[in-house]
């Protein structure tokens, strides 16, 4: 017998048995060669491009300490001001990298 709690999660969930769902990855247009496929990075842009992926990672980790702090029970908004001031510094490097990058190919 099922109970009205059970019943409620039957009735929303997704069903599974009929989805049209591409299993072979030989078949799989979005999947084919992923293994093959090699891009490469213009010389000299190597630190550049780690540069930016380690400003955006530590602006993605910002974003997510500010979450958690404006999302306490008690919220602690100067954390949150200290780690927005932190992400404008950021931010205001990756555009200045960019920019950098934009002028040495000219």
């Amino acid at each position: 017998m099922l109970t009205p709690a059970t019943s409620r999660l039957e009735r929303h969930s997704a069903p599974t048995a009929s989805l049209d769902v591409v299993r072979d990855p030989d078949t799989d247009p979005d999947h084919r060669d992923t293994d093959q496929t090699h891009l490469s990075l213009p010389s000299g842009l190597t630190n550049e491009v780690h540069e930016i992926n380690l400003l955006i990672g530590a602006m993605l980790i910002g974003m997510h300490a500010n979450y958690r702090w404006i999302n306490r029970r008690l919220p602690d908004f100067e954390a949150a001001k200290r780690t927005t001031t932190r992400l404008t510094r950021q931010v205001a490097e990756l555009q200045a990298l960019i920019a950098r990058m934009e002028h040495a190919d000219k």
